[in-house]
């Protein structure tokens, strides 16, 4: 009788940490974010190392020093506003200006010796204009351009675009080439029939392909565009060879445990780190890779196959 609830006592409490396995794990993950000490949000936004904020040992380099205003995040460098870090894949998502052809005033941003491109694989280029020719110039050349046409002098910021995208009615699209570290838009005219120009205001960016093309959204929120000062737009990110950073990142010591170093497709400048397969989480910090969940139902196992600690 004594054994039977004995086992019946040491059986709930093996249950109970079963059950609570998932949130400690989850947990543990938040709390590797950051790097001791280091403050790891700015409001919804969570702040992993690489990056970081208020002190100088809290991020690798001034380039991945975050600013927290008003409980939004921006890179110090570059006052520009992030949305998300995804360190495992070492991008980072910000805020980037709308190209206005009526304003006198317009954005341009400036990466070039930063370990940050616009992303060729994340962004696209787009135009919004009645018979425009929207191109991009980067590091002092064209990189891009494409064409928008419609009919008449239509006021293309009412129009109702298409959820499949832009392809060259009242609005256009392409995509960006490698090593973009200029923002730097413009729109010219088309002349068309009778040799009039249109009087209409034009628009040019650089924006997230995700945010364009995931179930519309994106793009009926360009029907607005008018109204709009900025849309979501990638940046690619690395640990520079030639940034001078401490030994605490330097290629043989930069990836911990339950992650491998990788070289970007994009430049030779530097590298990246990454979590193993099967592993999730960041890469930079001891502690940062944690085993990734499996099974289909609640309750399901939980395999633990290594952490970097």
């Amino acid at each position: 009788m004594i054994l039977q609830s004995a086992f019946h006592y040491y059986s709930h409490i093996i249950l109970m940490i079963i059950s609570i396995y998932p949130l400690l794990l989850a947990c543990a993950k938040d709390l590797t974010i950051a790097k001791p000490g280091c403050v790891s949000t700015c409001g919804n936004v969570d702040i992993a190392y690489p990056f970081g904020m208020n002190d100088s040992n809290c991020y690798a380099h001034k380039f991945f020093e975050i600013e927290c205003k008003n409980h939004k995040p921006y890179l110090a460098t570059f006052n520009l506003e992030v949305t998300q870090i995804y360190v495992n894949v070492s991008t980072v998502e910000i805020k980037n200006p709308i190209y206005y052809s009526c304003q006198s005033k317009n954005a341009f941003i400036n990466l070039t010796g930063s370990p940050y491109v616009y992303s060729q694989e994340y962004d696209k280029f787009m135009a919004i204009g009645c018979n425009k020719l929207g191109f991009l110039r980067s590091n002092g050349s064209k990189v891009g351009g494409c064409v928008s046409i419609c009919d008449g002098d239509e006021a293309v910021g009412k129009v109702e675009f298409g959820n499949d995208g832009c392809h060259g009615r009242y609005c256009c699209e392409t995509s960006l080439p490698m090593h973009v570290w200029e923002y730097n838009a413009t729109i010219r005219d088309i002349i068309i029939g009778d040799g009039s120009e249109s009087n209409t205001c034009s628009y040019a960016m650089i924006v997230s392909d995700a945010w364009l093309h995931s179930y519309g959204l994106g793009i009926q929120k360009l029907s607005n565009v008018e109204n709009m000062i900025d849309v979501p737009a990638v940046l690619e990110w690395e640990i520079r060879y030639d940034m001078g950073i401490n030994s605490t990142l330097s290629p043989s010591r930069a990836c911990c445990d339950g992650s491998s170093l990788t070289s970007p497709s994009n430049t030779s400048s530097g590298f990246r780190c990454r979590c193993l397969d099967g592993y999730d989480g960041n890469p930079y910090i001891r502690g940062g890779c944690n085993a990734v969940a499996s099974g289909k139902e609640s309750g399901s196992k939980w395999a633990i196959i290594g952490t970097c600690i």
